[in-house]
């Protein structure tokens, strides 16, 4: 199977995203959204309100920069990944 590439970047390009708009939103608090938390192994995280947000920040992150960039024509999706 061959991976596309706009398609690997596009959920890269998500997922910072997601890792720059949690650093923004807790910049003030204890918890101040490090990055080390999205770079963990899903199974060392602990189940907690921190660990569900970092889920759901990088899930509509992904899906927005996905949506995004297939709006705009600039995915290229082959007719065997479909």
């Amino acid at each position: 199977m061959q991976t596309d590439l706009s398609l690997t970047s596009s959920v890269s390009a998500g997922a910072e995203l997601a890792i720059r708009e949690c650093a923004d939103q807790f910049r003030a608090e204890v918890w101040n959204c490090p990055v080390t938390a999205f770079r963990s192994r899903r199974e060392e995280r602990g189940n907690n309100r921190e660990t569900a947000y970092i889920q759901a920040i990088t899930a509509a992150a992904v899906t927005h920069t996905l949506t995004r960039n297939c709006s705009q024509g600039s995915l290229l999706v082959s007719k065997n990944s479909v």
